[in-house]
């Protein structure tokens, strides 16, 4: 025979304390899946929205991200000469070999910063149509030039 629900209510009033802390952490846990699942959501439609579908990054087996892999040149080579890697009009292919690095500088306000960055190639250019300078110029090859955005200019 089913408990009736006034026994249960009676129950639940009688022992305040446990069922306002039970409550509390069906609440807490339900809140941080909720914000664990907002934050990937947003992660994902950031990196969809900023990325290409037409281009790939190829890292090294184990790696997780590009700071942590390391492609010899012969390798790049290889990847570069497969039939699935697009070319360009004059048939080289369109991919590029590219350092990311994370380096530790100093702000205009004096505290430090973890700043990443890319050496890039002439060709890199072309696989990102959406960088565009806003002013000055682009680097030229050979020299210890660097390209900085707007906002990390202004810190």
């Amino acid at each position: 025979m089913p408990i009736p629900l006034a026994y249960n209510l009676r129950n639940l009033a009688a022992r305040k304390v446990s069922t306002i802390l039970t409550s509390l952490g069906i609440g807490l846990v339900s809140w941080v899946f909720i914000f664990t699942l907002a934050l990937a959501g947003g992660f994902q439609s950031a990196l969809q929205a900023t990325g290409s579908r037409s281009n790939a990054i190829v890292i090294r087996n184990g790696s997780t991200a590009e700071l942590t892999s390391i492609i010899a040149r012969d390798a790049a080579a290889t990847i570069e000469s497969q039939p699935e890697i697009a070319r360009a009009q004059d048939g080289t292919p369109l991919a590029t070999h590219e350092l990311v690095v994370l380096w530790n500088l100093e702000r205009k306000n004096g505290t430090a910063a973890n700043v990443v960055v890319r050496g890039v190639t002439a060709k890199s250019l072309a696989l990102r149509p959406k960088v565009h300078l806003v002013e000055g110029r682009m680097f030229r090859p050979g020299l210890e030039e660097v390209v900085v955005g707007k906002l990390a200019n202004a810190r």
